[in-house]
């Protein structure tokens, strides 16, 4: 995004090794060198040359027990499709998992009604 030809750089800021990191990182298919090429990228952006300053970062809670609810796995965006929630319900010695189906209007609560329904 801050790359000095990239249009939604609105800072003016630009930098010849930032522009060569993230090009090799968006080449890069090994994860791990492309993990530490972003952080050698972002060492430059927001601590050596500073043409911006993160002011909010994301946040997200979700409470549930998981020994009770499947399907939910942390990722960026924090982002948990309702077709993929399940509730596990123990029932004579073994362990059920069965899909939630809540209505449009149940939706909100999902992951707390979940969390708590017996």
């Amino acid at each position: 995004m801050f790359m000095s030809n990239n249009g939604n750089n609105r800072t003016g800021w630009s930098h010849a090794r930032y522009d060569e990191l993230m090009r090799a990182a968006n080449k890069e298919t090994d994860l791990k060198l492309r993990e530490k090429i972003f952080q050698e990228a972002e060492t430059l952006l927001i601590q050596d040359e500073v043409p911006i300053v993160p002011l909010y970062f994301y946040v997200g809670f979700n409470y549930y027990d998981p020994a009770r609810v499947a399907g939910i796995y942390p990722n960026i965006l924090d982002q948990h499709p309702l077709q993929d929630i399940r509730k596990i319900s123990s029932g004579g010695g073994r362990t059920e998992t069965r899909a939630l189906s809540f209505g449009r209007h149940q939706r909100q609560n999902l992951l707390t009604r979940a969390a708590t329904t017996k």
